[in-house]
Order: C-alpha cells, then structure tokens, then sequence
C-alpha cells in the first residue's frame, strides 16, 4: 500500500472513530434526559419530587405485621428470640422477635373477652402476659383440646348478639377480619377449657366443708319484740300540738323540698270557644268560612271523627246500679255504635272539622304577628265564648261546665301565655278550642290558708317519735340510765324480765322465731312483715349478744316503732339442707380451690418462670438496665 493510501485509510479510521464517539454520547445525553421525563408544562424538579414521595408512601403501606413489630419491638432485629420455654416433656421453644409482638397484637384483640375466658388478670401489653398466654395454649393443645366452630360461633354471638354488633366490632379494629378474630378467640377458648380442666383436681371438696360453709350462711337468729302503731297516737300528739306562731316557725325551718307539698298548683287564666252538642243551631256562619271541600267524603269524614272520638262523645251511660255497671264494663258494649249515633255524628263532624281549620287559621295568623281575638272570632262563627279565670288544672279536670275534662287541661298546659290550643278537643260535652292568658306558676300561700295541713304534718311526724318514747321508757326497768347525755344506755333482759316490763307498760311481747338473716336458697319467698323489713335496716342486732335489748326507734316510714330483744342464735339443722343448697355451696367451693390453685401456678409469675425455664428478652433486659 502506498503512504498516500495509509494516510487517507487512517484518516477515514479516525473519523469513523470520533463519529462513534460524538453518536454514543449523544445517545448517553439522550437516554439521561428521557429516563424521567415530566410531562409538557410541569417543573422537572416537581414532579421528581412527587414521584418520590409516592415510592415512599408505596413502601412505608407494603411492610408487613412482622417486619413492623422487628421495627417497634425494642429496636431487635429480625431473627432475634423473644421468647423461649421448655415443654412438660423437656422440649425447648423459641418465639422470635417479630413472631412475639405480632402474637402481642393479636391477644390484645381480645381484651373484651378476658373476663368470660378466665383471663381477667391478662394485661397483653406486658411481655410475661403474653408469654403466659402462649405457654397456657401449648399446654392446652399438647393435652388434645380443641373448639369447634359451633362453639366460636355461639360464644359470639352470645357476647355481641347480633351480626350487626359483631360486623361493627371487627371493623372498628384497623386490619383485623372477622377469619382473624375467630381464629384467635378460639385460642382463647382452647384457654379457658385448659384452665377449667386444671383446676378440677385442686377443687375436689370434703362433704365436711360443704356443710361448714353452710352453716356460716345459715345461722339462725330468734328475736323477742314489741310493735306499736303510730295511728295509735294521733290524740297524744295532737295534745301536744304547738300554737300557731311557733308552728309557723317550725314549717318556716322545713327543708324548700318538703314545703313544695304545700303550693298550689299551677293556674291558668284562658278563653274558651266551644260548640255545643246538644244545642240547636246549622252554624252557617262557620261553614261558610271555613267550608268542607267538594271533594270530601262525608260518610268518610263522619266515620272517621267516630273512630277518634267515640270514646269521650258517645260513651253509653254508666248504670247507677253497681252490678249492671259491671256487668256493662265486662260486656265490652261500653259505647255506642255508629249506627246507633250516626245522625248525630253527621252533624258534629263537619263542624269539628271545620273549626279544626279554624285553630289552625288562627294559629297561623298569629305566627304572622296578628293578634287575633278569641271572643270576636267565636262569636262571628256562631259558637259559644267564656272568659275562664285562673283555674289549676285539677279544677280543670274536675269542672262541671260542658267543656271541661281531661283534655281541655292537657291542651292548655302544653301550650305558652297568648297561645291558641293546637287542636279542637273533644269532651263529653263540648268541642273546645282555647287560648292561654296567663300561666300563674305554683306558689306557696300565706300560712294562715295551709295552717291546718302544716298541722296535720306536724301530727304525723310527732306519732312515731311519741311511740319510740314510749317504748323506750320499758327500758327503765333493766337499768339506770348514764346521767352524762349523749352517753349508750346498754340493756339487757332475760325473756321474762323482758316480758314482764313490756306487759307492765301495757304492751304485748312478740317471737319472730328462728330464721337466718337473708332468705336461704330455694326457701319460699312469702310476703315480709312489717317487722322483717325493719330487721332488714339493723344488721347490728344480729351481732348483739343474748339478751340485749336494743333502743326503740320508729320505721324508716314513721308507721310503727319497735322495742327488740335479741333472743339467741344456733346453728341451722343440717338435716335441713336443701339439694340446691349443697350444689351452691359445692360449685362456690371448687371455684375457690380452683382460683386459689391458678393463683399460685399459672398466674405466679415466679412459678411460670421456674417451671418452664422461661426466658423473656424484655426482661432480662430491664434487669440489665437495672444492675447497670
């Protein structure tokens, strides 16, 4: 080759290789500025930084249970143990780091339960909790119990109820599913079974203890009395009455609350519109302002006013014989028919339709600051007008005028001062429509107006406190009382002493006769007596001693007061005992037993670490933390 051709075939070799270098680093320039690139319009920089921060939130929602208890679990890494135990028969357990805590989060799921599962005690934010919880249910499954479905699902439905309940439970739990939460209740149930089964051998119980245990409910107690009657005092405190000066002052003294017993009832002032039954008249001027649509049905509308007010208008008459009243009220027959009032009822409905138009006009108006006036308005359209003065709503009720009753006073107090009735009310005579004047609110009057009630109250409390006084007094007989005042007068009697003071004070002794404190199992349950209820409210004389005569004192309701002596206790006859007695007393024992053994097992945590050797890394770690 000649040296012109070597240097054109370099030439053309170094110019092919500077073009292959400018084409690779355009190429690199290129797939740079492409391998993100933003959309027209968006800063490159921006939607960089958005793309980020959604490969972040992609990354922080896709660690799982395990990997975020390696996280919060003390700072541990993955693959470290939490937990480790050695079985019954010497096999060594090991529960990681990330496998405990997510164990931990799931027992927590049960925290409502851990009552019914016997695990009342169980805090599953303590390690040693849940590493009880695990050892109980290793144990529980090496001895062969399992639940079945049936059971997890009548436990929950027990507890919630309903579906409703339950959905609304395990949707309130962030990531729990209801397959999830049954799985770990039946953990729980496998539990509690374990638990039961284990404590049946330490509740085995002796006869002996069945009937001690009875007998320490069973004692009875046998009390001697006198009762009075506070009615039979009426006359001595009646003697003792004060003047009426320093009764005014002893009601003046009263608490407000028992002095409102005294005020009058709330009144009202009203006018009254209404229609009358009986009285002649087609009432044109009513119709024609208030007409029935053409449209209504008036065999309908009449039928329907029967239906809502047959019961007040067209009653039958209440016999004045007593048997043929009763025999009316057992009839069923009590109003009449509508065919047997239909005239009449023909003739009241579009009246009582129409005034109901008319209420409403008139409340309607008022809403719209008018001011309508009762009395011209009733007149206007025919009906009759009656200024009511204040009136309480018994006297209301009780009223003798037509358009008095029940209802009238019912619609008046629902109502405020200057409004109208919000309907036409029906009485036996009349159909009624008011409006409210004035409200006077209950108010207490001038002594001298209840002088003779205060009085009647004055009596009342004075007989029981007359009657403990003379009860007391019989107490004289069995020893001197303590000059200094406010000292105990203790006393005590022999039956006869006791007898024999209480017939000299004109009195009668009686035996309540032996009987326990409280009702025994099974025991009849029969109307209590007088003196029974007041024993109810003394607990402290079943603690006295044999023949100690207790103070008098009146009923918590003032109707009686007693004199007590204690007349002895003894033990109930075993040969009493009845069978739900002994299944009480059997059950309560073995539950005893039972706890007490759990208690010093299981629930010791000294004994669960020794027994099982355990070892928890949380705790060696806070006693580390400690020496240090």
């Amino acid at each position: 080759m000649s040296k012109n051709r070597e240097k054109k075939h370099a030439a053309h070799l170094a110019e092919r290789k500077a073009h292959a270098q400018q084409t690779l680093e355009s190429t690199a320039e290129q797939h740079e500025a492409h391998l993100v690139e933003a959309p027209k319009g968006t800063s490159r920089a921006r939607f960089l930084f958005n793309l980020l921060l959604v490969i972040f939130l992609l990354l922080i929602f896709s660690i799982t249970g395990p990997m975020m208890s390696s996280l919060t679990g003390g700072g541990a890494a993955t693959g470290e143990v939490a937990m480790r135990w050695t079985t019954p028969d010497g096999e060594r357990r090991e529960v990681e780091t990330g496998d405990f805590y997510d164990q931990k989060r799931r027992i927590r799921t049960l925290e409502p339960f851990f009552q019914f599962l016997l695990l009342g005690q169980v805090d599953p934010g303590d390690d040693i909790q849940v590493a009880r919880f695990l050892i109980l249910e290793s144990l529980a499954r090496r001895s062969g119990i399992h639940v079945a479905d049936e059971e997890v699902a009548e436990t929950i439905l027990a507890f919630f109820e309903t579906a409703e309940n339950y959905n609304s439970f395990v949707a309130s739990r962030r990531e729990l599913t209801q397959k999830a939460f049954e799985e770990i209740l039946r953990r729980g149930l496998i539990v509690r079974r374990f638990l039961q089964m284990s404590g049946l051998p330490a509740g085995e119980v002796l006869a002996e203890d069945v009937i001690e245990r009875w007998k320490s409910g069973a004692q009875e107690y046998n009390f001697e009395f006198v009762e009075v009657v506070s009615e039979d005092y009426e006359d001595a405190a009646r003697a003792e009455l004060p003047g009426a000066e320093e009764l005014e002052d002893w009601f003046n003294a009263l608490p407000a609350f028992q002095k409102q017993e005294f005020n009058t009832e709330r009144s009202f002032a009203a006018d009254i519109a209404w229609f009358d039954p009986e009285a002649e008249g087609d009432y044109a001027q009513l119709l024609e302002r208030f007409p029935r649509p053409e449209e209504e049905d008036a065999e309908v509308m009449a039928e329907n006013y029967y239906n809502r007010n047959s019961h007040v208008r067209f009653a039958r008459p209440i016999p004045a014989n007593e048997d043929e009243a009763q025999k009316l009220e057992e009839s069923g027959d009590k109003f009449f028919t509508f065919e047997e009032v239909k005239e009449q009822v023909q003739r009241e409905a579009p009246i009582y339709y129409s005034m109901m138009d008319w209420i409403s006009d008139l409340r309607l108006r008022q809403s719209q600051g008018e001011n309508p006036d009762l009395e011209t308005e009733a007149i206007s359209l025919g009906l009759n007008f009656v200024r009511l003065e204040p009136r309480t709503l018994t006297a209301l009720r009780e009223g003798e005028e037509p358009w008095s009753g029940n209802y009238l006073a019912g619609s008046l107090m629902r109502v405020q001062e200057g409004e109208f009735s919000r309907r036409v009310e029906v009485e036996e005579g009349a159909l009624v429509v008011g409006k409210v004047i004035e409200i006077l609110p209950p108010s207490l009057p001038p002594f001298p107006e209840i002088q003779d009630r205060v009085a009647d109250k004055w009596v009342k409390e004075r007989r029981p406190a007359i009657a403990a006084e003379r009860l007391e007094a019989v107490r004289d007989a069995f020893g001197e009382r303590p000059e200094e005042e406010g000292a105990a007068f203790e006393t005590s009697a022999t039956s006869e002493e006791f007898a024999a003071a209480a017939t000299a004070a004109g009195f009668e002794v009686q035996e309540r006769g032996w009987s326990t404190q409280y009702p025994r199992l099974g025991e009849v349950q029969e109307q209590p007596t007088q003196f029974e209820f007041y024993l109810r409210s003394k607990a402290s004389l079943y603690s006295a001693d044999d023949g100690h005569v207790a103070a008098a004192e009146a009923t918590r309701d003032g109707n009686a007061a007693y004199l007590v002596r204690c007349a002895g206790e003894r033990e109930a006859d075993v040969s009493t005992m009845r069978p739900v007695e002994v299944d009480s007393n059997l059950s309560q024992l073995r539950q005893a037993a039972a706890q007490k053994f759990f208690t010093s097992t299981y629930a010791d945590d000294n004994w669960l670490r020794s027994t099982f050797n355990l070892y928890l890394r949380s705790l060696d770690e806070e006693v580390a933390e400690g020496q240090g």
